[in-house]
């Protein structure tokens, strides 16, 4: 799937968070929700209308700080279709899931003895210009260009599921 609008890397963030839904359960967790922040710019077409773009990873910094909009969103989970796979979010995904249930796994183990109350992913990442994903490291792209999605994820046993 290239990426290029909002509504492109909702549809990508889904199909990962589904994709590494049998990490969560092998961990015994949900989600509870995901806090997405997307960098946009505002892009007019020909015909006169207006619309929100993924900003892509510039490394030569074209993109003026002023030029770039930030769409905050805080999702909560509902029924999952199926959806098909995008590789490399999920797999970044299903890695940190899979640390987080090893490190409730431990801390569960001997005393004193500790449960998780609530864990938080944040993985940043940037749009290529070919609409792909390409994972901040060491600060290349820039804070103008990176997105976000950070999940909250809790046991399933815990209330309000």
């Amino acid at each position: 799937m290239k990426i290029q609008t909002v509504t492109d890397l909702v549809k990508t963030i889904k199909i990962a968070i589904q994709e590494a839904q049998r990490s969560l359960d092998v961990a015994g967790l949900r989600i509870e929700n995901a806090d997405l922040e997307i960098k946009t710019k505002l892009v007019t077409s020909v015909e006169g209308g207006v619309k929100f773009k993924v900003v892509p990873v510039d490394l030569s910094g074209s993109y003026e700080t002023r030029s770039v909009h930030t769409i905050s969103m805080s999702l909560e989970p509902g029924p999952v279709p199926t959806l098909k796979l995008f590789a490399d979010l999920s797999d970044e995904l299903k890695d940190a899931v899979e640390a987080i249930g090893n490190a409730v796994r431990e801390a569960a183990q001997s005393s004193p003895v500790f449960q998780l109350s609530e864990a938080k992913v944040q993985i940043e990442f940037g749009i290529t210009a070919d609409g792909g994903i390409q994972f901040v490291v060491g600060g290349k792209g820039g804070r103008d260009s990176s997105q976000s999605v950070t999940l909250t994820l809790k046991r399933k046993d815990s209330a309000n599921h």
